[in-house]
């Protein structure tokens, strides 16, 4: 095997035990919770929120940016909360929320990345 290969041999290891621990203690947590010990079903239920990063121009030339995150059902909101897990701080958004909390006249909302949280 040349060097290079065995390099990323090394970091393809690396991130499959990353990927198991996670996925082992988020059993762990399910189970601790009450919740059974199949992790499929969190990621499967939690994978609705989604994370949007706003842009919103200015008149003079700079842009603010803002990060945004959907709002969740009643139903992740007791699995978050049941398993102790809480959503990062900032604007979360919905439908209206954005035109309601930036109502600058003349400005173009643009959505530059939507993707689960």
């Amino acid at each position: 095997m040349a060097p290079p290969l065995k390099h990323r041999v090394g970091a393809h290891i690396l991130v499959f035990l990353l990927a198991y621990a996670l996925w082992k203690t988020l059993a762990a947590s399910r189970h601790q919770a009450g919740l059974g010990d199949e992790p499929r079903q969190v990621f499967e239920e939690l994978s609705e929120i989604t994370l949007v990063d706003v842009v919103l121009p200015t008149r003079n030339g700079v842009e603010l940016h803002k990060r945004c995150i959907s709002q969740p059902t009643e139903r992740q909101r007791i699995l978050l909360q049941r398993l102790g897990i809480s959503l990062a701080c900032g604007a979360k958004c919905s439908g209206n929320l954005l035109r309601n909390k930036f109502p600058f006249t003349g400005v173009h909302l643009q959505v530059v990345r939507s993707f689960p949280a």
